[in-house]
C-alpha cells in the first residue's frame, strides 16, 4: 500500500483496539503455539551500529535499533510458559496517546506468553536458521509478534526490526525515545535504503557470539546468516525485495501487501533469489505498478498471491487480537476494509503457512507445493 495511507490505516485499527480494552476487562493473551517441535522465547533489546551515522536524526548520532527475536526452545526446556506484556507499558502509551490520539490502555490489555528457558547458559541457536521480518511505515515490529512467534515454533530464529524515525515510536532501554519523523513520509526511496542497511547491521551483528550476547546472554557463538529468508508487511515487504539486491545472505523475499519502493530499477534481481508477494482483492500486480515493474526484474522463482476478504491490516496480528477480545463481526466498514472479513483464527492459520512454507523453500529448498496452485485447505488464497 501507498505509505501515506498508512497512518490513517492505523489509526482505525487502534481504534478497534481501543474498543476491545472498553469491552474485554481481563487480560488477554494470544495463544502460545501448540503442535509445533518447539516452544519459543523472546528477547528484546538495542543494537547500535557504530560504523553508521543515523541519517534522520537532528543531531549527529550512531545508528540504532530495537530488535525482538524469538527463538526456539526444546519442549522439553518449556516447562515455565508465562505472560509478558504484548508492548512495554511506555510504548503502549504513547502509541496509543501520543501518536494516535487514543487512551491509555490500549495495548496493555493483551499479553504473549512465552517460554522462560531454567537458563540460557551455554544456548547455542546456530543450528536454527534466520528470518528477518521488517514492519510497515509508521508501525511497530510489536504488531506482528504473534505471527513471529508462530513461526518461530516451526525451528526459526526470527528477528523482528524496528526502524527509528519512520516507525511510529521506537523506546529504547537506555531511556530514549524516537518519535516518528515527518521527514520521512516524502522520501520513502531512502526510508528503504536505510532499512536495508539496519538489515544487514543485524544480520553481522548477531552472526557473531559478542553481537547475539546482547540478546541471549548465555550463547558461545553467534548465529548462522549464510541463507536468509526475509519477509515484512506494507513497507517492510519493499525492504525484503530491496535486500535482495545488495545483500547475498537474503535469498528470499516475501511481501505482505506492501508497493515496492528503494529498489534499484535498471538491475534484475539474481535467479538464486526467490520472491513472493501476497495481496488483497483491491491491491495486487492488476492495479499496483509497483508489483509490475518489480516482478518484471524477478527472472528467479516468483509468486503472486491474493487473499480473499483480506484488508491492508489482515497481514498483522489485527485480526487475530479482534478474535480473542469477541469483537468479530460488529465492525463498522471502515475497519472491516482494513482488517478484513477473515475470522481471525482462520487468518493467522492461513498466514503462518504460507509464510513458514516459503521459509522453508528458501532455507531448506523443501518443495514450495503451496505455491503451485490453490490448495483444497485454504481456499481463501488465489495464486496468481
Amino acid at each position: 500500500m501507498v505509505p501515506k495511507t498508512y497512518s490513517s490505516a492505523l489509526k482505525s485499527y487502534l481504534s478497534l483496539s481501543l474498543f476491545s480494552v472498553l469491552v474485554v476487562a481481563s487480560q488477554i493473551a494470544l495463544p502460545y503455539p501448540k503442535g509445533t517441535p518447539f516452544g519459543t522465547a523472546l528477547t528484546i533489546g538495542q543494537l547500535t551500529d557504530e560504523s553508521r551515522m543515523d541519517p534522520w536524526a537532528p543531531t549527529p548520532r550512531a545508528r540504532k535499533l530495537m530488535v525482538s527475536m524469538f527463538y526456539p526452545v526444546p519442549r522439553q526446556r518449556c516447562r515455565n510458559v508465562v505472560k509478558v506484556p504484548y508492548m512495554p507499558p511506555t510504548t503502549a502509551t504513547v502509541l496509543a496517546s501520543q501518536i494516535f490520539g487514543l487512551p491509555n490502555g490500549t495495548f496493555q490489555s493483551f499479553d504473549l506468553q512465552v517460554c522462560k528457558p531454567a537458563s540460557t547458559s551455554s544456548v547455542d541457536l546456530y543450528g536454527h536458521p534466520v528470518a528477518i521480518y521488517s514492519p510497515g511505515f509508521t508501525s511497530s515490529r510489536l504488531l506482528s509478534s504473534g505471527i513471529a512467534q508462530a513461526i518461530s515454533s516451526t525451528g526459526y530464529v526470527v528477528v523482528m526490526m524496528d526502524h527509528p524515525y519512520d516507525a511510529g515510536f521506537v523506546e529504547f532501554p537506555d531511556g530514549d525515545m524516537i518519535p516518528h519523523s515527518p521527514e520521512t513520509d516524502n522520501r520513502i526511496d531512502e526510508a528503504v535504503n536505510t532499512r536495508v542497511a539496519d538489515t544487514q547491521f543485524v544480520l553481522n551483528k548477531l552472526s557473531t557470539k559478542a553481537g547475539l550476547r546482547h540478546l541471549v546472554p548465555g550463547v558461545f557463538r553467534g548465529l548462522s546468516v549464510k541463507r536468509v529468508a526475509m519477509f515484512g508487511h506494507s513497507l517492510g515487504g519493499a525492504t525484503a525485495f530491496a535486500a535482495m539486491f545488495s545483500e547475498t545472505r537474503i535469498l528470499g523475499g516475501f511481501d505482505l501487501d506492501g508497493s515496492l519502493y528503494g529498489y534499484p530499477k535498471s538491475e534484475e534481481l539474481p535467479k538464486d533469489r526467490s520472491f513472493a508477494l501476497i495481496g488483497t482483492p483491491t491491491h495486487n500486480s492488476t492495479n499496483d505498478v509497483t508489483w509490475q515493474d518489480a516482478l518484471a526484474q524477478v527472472k528467479g522463482w516468483k509468486k503472486e498471491l491474493v487473499l480473499a476478504g483480506s484488508g491492508h491490516f489482515t497481514f498483522t496480528d489485527g485480526p487475530l487480537m479482534i478474535r480473542l477480545a469477541g469483537l468479530q463481526g460488529i465492525l463498522g466498514p471502515e475497519l472491516e476494509a482494513q482488517l478484513g472479513t477473515l475470522e481471525g483464527y482462520r487468518v493467522f492459520k492461513i498466514l503462518t503457512t504460507y509464510v513458514t512454507a516459503f521459509i522453508d523453500f528458501v532455507i531448506k529448498k523443501q518443495s514450495p507445493t503451496l505455491f503451485d496452485a490453490e490448495s483444497p485447505k485454504f481456499p481463501e488464497v488465489a495464486v496468481l
